[in-house]
C-alpha cells in the first residue's frame, strides 16, 4: 500500500466505528522529514480505555470507551457490543456523552457511525425498507437501528492483496445533543425472517 492510502487507512473514518466532527481520535505527524525516517508516527490520541466483559447466560458482552476525543470537544466515546449464544444477533450500543456520562449540550457536535463493508458483500433494501447483506456463499445479514435514517455511501477497502477496492459502507449522522445514544442490529437470518430493529428505551 503506497503512503497516500496507509494514511487514509489510519484515520477514524477508515473503520467501523463513530467519528466526531468529522476528525480522527488519533492524530499523526504528516511531515515528509519525518515520514522518510519513521513513517507517520502517532502524536496523540485516547489516553484513557476502558473495557469491561458484561457477560450473562447465552450472551457475551463488553462495553469499551476512549477519550480520544475529549481535549478538543469534551466528550468520550462509549460502545457496547453482545453476541447471541448462537451467534445469529449482534446487537450494539454507541454513546456519545460527556466525561462520567452527562450528555452533550448544543448542536455544534457532530457525530458519524460507520459500517464499512467487504468488497464482496452484496447490499440491498427489503420490501420493509432494511438493508441486507448477502455474500456468494455466506449468511445473509439484516441491519437496522434504533436510527431510522441509515445511508449507504462508497468507501474504500483496504486490505485486498491487489491494493484498495471499492466498497461500500453503510453510514448514521446525527448530533451528539440529540440522540446522546444509537441502537443497532445485525441479525443472521432467512429472507422473510427478519427481526425487528430495536427501539430506545424509556430512560434512553
Amino acid at each position: 500500500m503506497n503512503s497516500a492510502y496507509r494514511a487514509l487507512a489510519r484515520v477514524t473514518a477508515a473503520h467501523s466505528t463513530a467519528t466526531l466532527n468529522d476528525a480522527s481520535s488519533c492524530r499523526f505527524n504528516g511531515s515528509s522529514k519525518t515520514g522518510e525516517l519513521i513513517g507517520t508516527p502517532l502524536v496523540a490520541g485516547p489516553r484513557k480505555v476502558v473495557c469491561d466483559r458484561l457477560d450473562e447466560d447465552g450472551i457475551q458482552s463488553f462495553r469499551a470507551s476512549h477519550d480520544g476525543y475529549q481535549s478538543r470537544y469534551g466528550l468520550v466515546h462509549q460502545r457496547e457490543l453482545s453476541l447471541s449464544h448462537d451467534g445469529s444477533v449482534l446487537d450494539g450500543r454507541d454513546r456519545i456523552s460527556r466525561p462520567g456520562g452527562a450528555p452533550a449540550k448544543g448542536d455544534r457536535d457532530h457525530v458519524t457511525i460507520r459500517f464499512h463493508l467487504h468488497p464482496d458483500v452484496s447490499l440491498y433494501r427489503d420490501e420493509a425498507d432494511r438493508y441486507v447483506l448477502t455474500g456468494t456463499s455466506a449468511d445473509t445479514w439484516v441491519f437496522t437501528s434504533s436510527l431510522k435514517e441509515i445511508a449507504a455511501e462508497e468507501s474504500l477497502f483496504f486490505a485486498g492483496i491487489a491494493g484498495p477496492q471499492k466498497t461500500t459502507q453503510l453510514v448514521m449522522s446525527f448530533k451528539a445533543a440529540d440522540m446522546p445514544e444509537v441502537k443497532w442490529r445485525f441479525t443472521r437470518t432467512a429472507i422473510g425472517q427478519i427481526a425487528p430493529a430495536p427501539q430506545q428505551s424509556a430512560e434512553d
